[in-house]
């Protein structure tokens, strides 16, 4: 039998990779994973916007920013996974508004 070409087992590699990534993004633990993440995201710009209230100017602080920057890598990383688990059709398919809400707020 022959080897396969070069570009068929480049094929392959992507698929098998693909299906390895719609494996972790179709997970349960995953979306109750990023579940999480949303609902602690609401806590801290809740807390952060307290604080900022009480001192209306101040500069927010660094750790804010250390915080912030954490949510922004993490919502990053989670449209990035879904991008390379299901491909850009997320932003085609029934849930299309909420992918289009990802890209928005990571992008922003």
């Amino acid at each position: 039998a022959e080897e396969p070409e070069e570009s068929e087992t480049e094929v392959k590699e992507v698929n098998a990779c693909r299906s390895f990534m719609q494996g972790i993004v179709n997970a349960w633990m995953f979306e109750a994973f990023f579940a999480v993440v949303i609902m602690t995201n609401s806590v801290v710009i809740a807390v952060q916007v307290e604080e900022l209230a009480k001192d209306p100017g101040a500069t927010p602080s660094e750790a804010s920013f250390v915080i912030n920057s954490a949510y922004t890598m993490l919502f990053t990383l989670e449209l990035l996974l879904r991008i390379a688990g299901r491909g850009f059709s997320i932003f085609c398919g029934p849930e299309w508004a909420w992918s289009l809400l990802d890209l928005i707020v990571v992008s922003s």
